[in-house]
């Protein structure tokens, strides 16, 4: 970043102890999660994304069949259009990419969400 003549900063932080507002005293930009579902933190994160920030989030979601692999249990996975209501325009987003695929967990591919989100205001 510093080459590029743009400034960053980084954290690392255990966000299921401590609230998101707790952990940055300025808008994020970016926040990325993978293969990661904690539906109070989804739900805190528009608070703390600046306008014009980033959301990219890819995890389990729940298939047509039973899962092979885990995570095993439906509250661990997505339901189907779930991301994009989390991060849609009624919550000042807009979804730029949002596509079904496979992750690969204990050496099966499993289905999964891929989201790509721009905070608008």
């Amino acid at each position: 970043a510093d080459g590029c003549g743009v400034s960053a900063a980084f954290a690392l932080a255990n966000v299921r102890k401590q609230s998101l507002s707790d952990l940055t005293e300025r808008p994020i930009s970016i926040v990325h999660g993978c293969r990661f579902l904690d539906r109070p933190l989804l739900r805190a994160l528009p608070e703390v994304v600046a306008p014009g920030g980033l959301v990219v989030w890819s995890t389990f979601l729940d298939g047509d069949g039973p899962p092979q692999a885990p995570p095993f249990r439906p509250s661990r996975r997505l339901q189907r259009g779930e991301m994009e209501h989390l991060f849609g325009e009624s919550r000042g987003f807009e979804v730029l990419r949002a596509e079904e695929g496979t992750l690969l967990t204990r050496g099966v591919w499993e289905s999964a969400q891929f989201l790509l989100a721009r905070r608008t205001r």
